[in-house]
């Protein structure tokens, strides 16, 4: 290590305010002292950063060191290799033999994944492998084995109107990890009359009940209450004047013209009475009928059809009808 990064230390990138080689710099010496301190998982981030903003062999170099002691070892072997072609172009063979050296050690400890493609499905002109977040070539197909870091790896295969295919296997360093990619399936057809019932059931919005009628209605069913209060009071209290009639010595019948004037009065007040009672239960009738009539028309249900109609009922006064 100390070859490549003392051959680095003689390259001498321009220099200025906004340089990208002054904030590699600085965060390859953090790099470094985070590596001494052992805290790896730290270090790499910011050798990462580092090459980002400025590729130079002793950023690379200490890159591929990092991976490699973090056990990312196709990374190192990447990085190493990095920093050997680095080293030749600033014709360092010193730092070219230490870098080949470090890669040629990786070489037998790597782990591999290679693709098998079963013979139909390739005809797929859109089949498309995936290794994690690489798009896999299709001269990989074939069983090329392809360095990778060890652990979890996640191979898909898909394809427009084919179910994607997936699987997820953990590889480990110095062993080749196969994996044969089958034949996608087409995606079932839909049948069209389930997906034209399934459209009708789910697009439909649920109809809102039409508030103002809503509203209406249930004060015509507060107006039947009303009604039928005022019936059974008129009822009630003309009974209480024909039983104090009735029960008063002095009043001789309906049908005397020689009433006292107190006995007349308690006709005549049972009959207002009766009047009372008779129209509150002829108005709760037309509030009970307005009453459904606004419920059944303010319903969400778009095939609601109703109609009323009253006529005369023989010794009854009148009846409505409701239809729905």
């Amino acid at each position: 290590m100390s070859v490549c990064v003392r051959a680095a230390a003689s390259e001498s990138p321009t220099v200025g305010a906004n340089d990208p080689a002054i904030q590699a710099t600085a965060l390859l010496d953090v790099g470094r002292k985070l590596m001494a301190t052992g805290a790896y998982a730290q270090a790499c981030p910011k050798l990462e950063e580092a090459v980002r903003v400025f590729e130079n062999l002793a950023n690379t170099f200490n890159l591929g060191q990092c991976y490699e002691l973090t056990h990312r070892l196709a990374s190192a072997w990447y990085y190493f290799g990095r920093a050997e072609a680095l080293a030749a172009a600033a014709r360092n063979d010193e730092a070219i033999n230490v870098c080949k050296d470090r890669r040629a050690n990786l070489k037998s400890k790597l782990a591999y994944v290679a693709i098998f493609v079963q013979p139909e499905a390739p005809r797929l002109p859109d089949l498309r492998i995936r290794r994690g977040a690489i798009d896999v070539g299709r001269v990989l197909w074939d069983g090329e084995a392809v360095p990778v870091d060890q652990g979890p790896v996640r191979i898909e295969a898909s394809a427009p109107g084919y179910i994607t295919w997936t699987r997820t296997l953990r590889v480990e360093d110095g062993a080749t990890t196969r994996v044969d990619v089958p034949a996608l399936a087409k995606v079932p057809e839909h049948n069209p009359a389930f997906v034209k019932i399934h459209d009708e059931h789910v697009a439909k919005p649920h109809p809102k009940p039409k508030e103002p009628l809503r509203t209406l209605a249930w004060v015509a069913a507060g107006g039947v209450g009303a009604g039928l209060i005022a019936g059974f009071g008129g009822l009630g209290m003309r009974q209480g004047f024909v039983s104090r009639y009735n029960q008063d010595s002095a009043c001789l019948g309906t049908s005397s013209t020689a009433d006292p004037a107190a006995c007349t009065q308690l006709i005549s007040d049972a009959s207002t009475w009766r009047t009372i009672g008779t129209v509150g239960f002829v108005a709760a009738g037309v509030f009970a009928a307005t009453s459904a009539v606004l419920f059944v028309s303010s319903s969400p249900r778009e095939e609601a059809r109703t109609s009323l109609s009253c006529g005369p009922l023989i010794g009854l006064g009148a009846t409505c009808a409701l239809k729905f």
